[in-house]
């Protein structure tokens, strides 16, 4: 959008140059006042947008709550939002508030608040919990549609998959069963959101070392009772689970994107077990001190920047105009 500037004629004694400046530094603080502010949910990154035939681009949705101690997530956020709208998206941001929509918020809240953190892995409550809430916040937006976690970044996203949803909407989960891309109709998204808590009970919390009370592996139980004859999926048409995510940062060596092994890829997903190996492998795209911040917002731009620079060969969805 064009704004137009006017004003009184200027005397010879006054300069251009500074005032341009100072037009220009403002215009520079009003377009980044969402991002220092805060306002994420709602507000914020949904609405400095302002771009024309905004109905005509496809929209990726993830979900983010304000925890505490989570303000490199917010970093993270701004950067999945960048590169999701460079990739030619409309980025819409769901929170609680969309979750408490649903029709059974009442029970499922009560569900997982009563469930997530028995395990003893108290610490990650609050986190897990909104883990849950994610699939009824998705379950009510009409239509459906696709969505991503923020630490999952578009590769060579499919253009005919931003126009009509993979498998007539079925619900299709694109990294088998770590819920980092997914797409459904909005009744499948209800349906499969039920199974997800459903399925807290299935989790082998006892049985099996490391296992928690987490959408992930809610999500694992659907995938495992799909193929093993405890199926609670009596749909006749079950969810699907695929592999278009490539895992972590794919380098060839420091630096070096492997483009041959994200051809193929709808999105990379810079999960935090993955930035670990990579930290660990020494490919991860920032040299990291002692502590526990991994840096990851800083490590995803700089990550996506290589790969829009490599492979350039791969098309990425035409931005609209």
């Amino acid at each position: 959008m064009k704004a137009q500037i006017t004003g009184q004629t200027r005397t010879k004694s006054v300069s251009k140059k500074p005032l341009f400046g100072a037009l220009l530094c403002l215009a520079c603080i009003i377009q980044f006042i969402p991002f220092l502010s805060g306002k994420f949910q709602d507000e914020g990154l949904n609405r400095i947008l302002h771009l024309d035939k905004i109905e005509e681009k496809p929209v990726m949705h993830t979900f983010f709550e304000r925890l505490p101690g989570n303000d490199e997530e917010e970093k993270l956020l701004r950067s999945w939002t960048k590169a999701w709208e460079d990739a030619g998206f409309e980025t819409r941001i769901l929170s609680l508030n969309d979750a408490r929509k649903h029709p059974s918020w009442t029970e499922i809240r009560s569900l997982v608040n009563d469930n997530v953190g028995r395990e003893g892995n108290e610490h990650s409550k609050l986190y897990n919990e909104m883990c849950y809430y994610r699939w009824f916040a998705m379950a009510t937006i009409e239509g459906g549609g696709w969505m991503s976690d923020f630490d999952t970044f578009p590769l060579n996203f499919p253009i005919h998959l931003t126009k009509e949803l993979p498998n007539g909407g079925r619900f299709t989960s694109q990294e088998l069963f770590v819920p980092s891309l997914m797409s459904a109709s909005k009744e499948e998204w209800n349906r499969v959101a039920m199974l997800v808590v459903d399925a807290i009970n299935d989790i082998p919390i006892e049985e099996e070392e490391g296992a928690i009370i987490s959408d992930m592996y809610s999500l694992r139980q659907v995938f495992w009772n799909s193929r093993n004859g405890k199926d609670k999926d009596v749909h006749e048409k079950k969810a699907l689970f695929e592999r278009g995510i490539a895992s972590g940062y794919n380098y060839s060596k420091k630096g070096k994107v492997d483009c041959d092994a994200v051809k193929d890829k709808f999105a990379a997903h810079l999960s935090h077990s993955y930035s670990a190996r990579a930290i660990q492998e020494g490919t991860y795209p920032i040299k990291i001190k002692k502590g526990n911040n991994m840096f990851r917002a800083e490590a995803s731009y700089i990550y996506m920047k290589a790969f829009r620079k490599q492979c350039k060969n791969i098309p990425m969805i035409t931005q609209t105009s």
